[in-house]
């Protein structure tokens, strides 16, 4: 899925990254006004995954 990520180490648009860090707050975790945000600690570039990704969240039903 696509995550916006906060930090120093710019990559070019539609790039495939790894990226480890803790989540950026705001809004409520759990529902959609939490940011799909990361601040980053480190962040590489990877290849392209063979399985598909979607770009959704799986929220939890109920």
């Amino acid at each position: 899925m696509k995550v916006r990520i906060y930090s120093d180490s710019i990559r070019a648009a539609n790039t495939w990254v790894s990226a480890t860090g803790n989540w950026h707050p705001g809004g409520k975790l759990g529902t959609k006004s939490a940011p799909v945000a990361l601040d980053a600690q480190t962040v590489k570039k990877i290849q392209r995954p063979s399985n598909g990704c979607q770009d959704a969240l799986p929220f939890p039903s109920g």
